[in-house]
């Protein structure tokens, strides 16, 4: 697998705004490089930021990723109940893991 492009999380501006999101990014490369079996990232659809509801988007690394290699599930393709139901069953795996 071809790891993600570190050239594309050049800073562009010093706004807090861009300094966040630089700071998000190298999370995202982190966790996708180190991962070693799965890997599973999750997403809200919305997020409070600097006091302000926000639409949120997929981490960019997601597109430098082979398709083969991914299951992308939600994104509102899904009704809500389903949406719900499938994060409820992802959480309590997560949860599981810590027993």
């Amino acid at each position: 697998m071809t790891t993600p492009s570190r050239a594309s999380s050049t800073r562009r501006d010093n706004s807090p705004e861009s300094a966040l999101r630089e700071m998000l990014d190298d999370i995202d490369y982190v966790g996708i490089t180190r991962a070693q079996k799965t890997l599973t990232m999750t997403l809200a659809g919305k997020r409070k930021m600097f006091g302000e509801n926000q639409d949120t988007t997929p981490s960019r690394f997601l597109e430098e990723l082979p398709e083969e290699d991914c299951i992308f599930e939600g994104f509102g393709k899904a009704a809500p109940e389903q949406n719900q139901a499938k994060g409820a069953e992802t959480l309590g795996s997560l949860l599981s893991m810590f027993d």
